[in-house]
């Protein structure tokens, strides 16, 4: 946004600091959220990371300087990393074992409606000519955070928790008043009553009693399910979705959708697409089961994933960019440039001259030699071959590393 970019000039370098700064806050949240969802219980713990996170979107909104918007994203940061963990983990223990799946299935379908709501209203506020354009999505965010704390309060405790803690009479009442309208006596309440019981004695028998147990052997072979959940995590994120939804208005602006909106608009619909292919999975995750799921769908990511990687080989330039000192990429875009002049293509997206990779260093894609180190004279040679050889110019890039 022209504004954000106003208060915050910033390198793409700095740009990857500030999103980074926020998972980094996930990450720091992520490891207290286990001893304080066992010392302080699930529910208080999700009532404090709402607050945490409306504090940070706060801080965000009002930011005037790089470390106050820096110090907002690892505050909120590190309530996702609380939240991420709490709200699934309360939804399992409190849940019928029949339809848990769909129903902690639906926190992610309620992440992506946040997403797309996110995103549309981006595109709203780009229309707003003033500092507010940016202010208003980050400071909105505290609204459901806010809602989310209040809400908390009337929560039960979960029933795990209170035999973990040996309150077992609160168990006995939270379950009854889930599963049997407050019959105690009722035999499903009695049986989970057990079952729980009987979870909770033996963890406290055979289960870790600290992080280093974790990766030990044993009987109950804990190290072996540590390593497996961990590994799922990880590829999950490595397979690059949550990159593209950070940077998705610039992939799409680096697709010829230049124009701030344009490119808004369509991370909007990218948004929405997101949603909706969530939808399958809480219908069916319990028929499918979790395994099979989780297959399918990183068979379908990968195949994705691929068609886009040859999208940007087939039609993507790399170029080295003297400004910033690294590779670009930019997918060649016929319907503004087809025909025009260097001097005509300046005016439609800036100071391309300086921008453009020579023919050699276009075609042999591995950067090559920086065109401000070439003589003048066979730069303008190379660029006007170029430019009648493809009859097309790259609009705006996306940077690499390197």
């Amino acid at each position: 946004m022209p504004h954000f970019r106003e208060q915050f000039p910033s390198t793409p370098a700095v740009e990857g600091s500030i999103v980074s700064s926020f998972l980094a806050g996930c990450f720091v949240g992520a490891l207290i959220s286990g001893y304080s969802a066992d010392r302080f219980g699930r529910r208080f713990s999700i009532l404090g990371g709402s607050l945490i996170f409306a504090v940070g979107s706060v801080l965000q909104a009002t930011s005037a300087t790089f470390a106050q918007l820096y110090i907002g994203r690892i505050v909120s940061g590190i309530s996702i990393g609380i939240l991420s963990m709490m709200v699934p983990l309360y939804q399992s223990e409190i849940s019928p074992k029949e339809i848990r799946g769909r129903l902690v299935s639906l926190q992610q379908f309620s992440i992506t409606i946040g997403i797309a709501v996110s995103f549309w209203i981006d595109y709203g506020s780009a229309k707003i000519d003033s500092p507010a354009q940016w202010q208003i999505p980050l400071g909105i965010q505290c609204i459901p955070a806010v809602l989310l704390a209040i809400g908390t309060t009337v929560l039960p405790f979960s029933p795990r928790w209170l035999l973990d803690h040996d309150r077992d009479d609160e168990a006995l009442i939270v379950l009854s008043k889930l599963r049997a309208n407050g019959d105690k006596n009722d035999p499903i309440v009695i049986e989970e009553f057990n079952e729980i019981k009987e979870n909770v004695k033996f963890e406290r028998e055979l289960g870790a009693k600290s992080y280093l147990e974790l990766v030990k052997q044993g009987p109950e072979n804990i190290r072996k399910r540590v390593i497996l959940g961990l590994a799922i995590q990880a590829f999950q994120q490595l397979t690059g979705m949550n990159a593209i939804m950070y940077y998705a208005p610039q992939i799409f602006a680096s697709a010829g959708l230049a124009d701030n909106s344009a490119s808004l608009l369509a991370t909007g619909i990218n948004g929405i697409v997101n949603m909706v292919a969530t939808i399958p999975a809480i219908l069916w995750i319990d028929t499918w089961g979790r395994r099979p799921t989780l297959i399918s769908g990183g068979t379908l990511m990968g195949t994705i994933m691929l068609i886009i990687g040859i999208i940007l080989a087939v039609h993507g330039t790399v170029y080295y960019d003297s400004a910033i000192g690294k590779h670009s990429l930019h997918l060649n875009s016929t319907a503004k440039t087809k025909g025009k002049t260097l001097e005509e293509m300046d005016s439609i997206f800036g100071d391309v001259k300086s921008a453009l990779p020579t023919h050699t260093e276009a075609k042999r894609g591995d950067g090559g030699t920086s065109p401000s180190n070439e003589p003048s004279e066979i730069k303008k040679t190379e660029q006007a071959k170029d430019t009648e050889t493809k009859e097309n110019i790259p609009s705006v890039g996306i940077t690499f590393p390197g």
